[in-house]
């Protein structure tokens, strides 16, 4: 009867300790923020903030990895080229007036900037240059 009733609770534990790290009470290690590598940064990244302050622009801000090529829209025109020969990507020259955002990406070594980044779940967190400051990212769905 003994052992019966310690099973009994055991089971029960268990069962109690499963719900509550489905429930996400319990949290289980997650790998956390991590450098990245170019297949991390695939799909469109959109800008949300720039030093803690969330951007707000009637345009979404971001950059799209596809394969080895970067295309985006920077707060003005847009860019585009292979990641892999930096020297062939191609920006619009429009001048832009008035107050717009501006992406926090150097177009001279933009992928060693993105190596250098961190990446957790669905947020990208980029230094930005000659700066201490970071650009948030989040991954668009799609």
């Amino acid at each position: 009867m003994r052992v019966g009733a310690g099973l009994f609770v055991f089971c029960l534990v268990a069962a109690a300790t499963a719900i509550a790290i489905v429930a996400g009470v319990v949290g289980i290690p997650s790998a956390g923020p991590r450098n990245v590598e170019l297949s991390d940064l695939q799909g469109r990244w959109v800008l949300e903030s720039v030093n803690g302050v969330l951007v707000s622009s009637s345009v979404p801000v971001y950059f799209e990895v596809v394969g080895d090529n970067i295309t985006g829209f920077d707060g003005c025109n847009n860019f585009g080229g292979p990641l892999l020969t930096p020297d062939f990507i191609r920006k619009g020259e429009r001048d832009c007036e008035g107050d717009y955002v501006s992406l926090p990406l150097d177009f001279a070594n933009p992928l060693e900037q993105l190596r250098q980044a961190t990446l957790d779940g669905k947020l990208l967190v980029l230094s930005i240059p000659n700066t201490a400051g970071k650009a948030r990212f989040r991954r668009a769905p799609g």
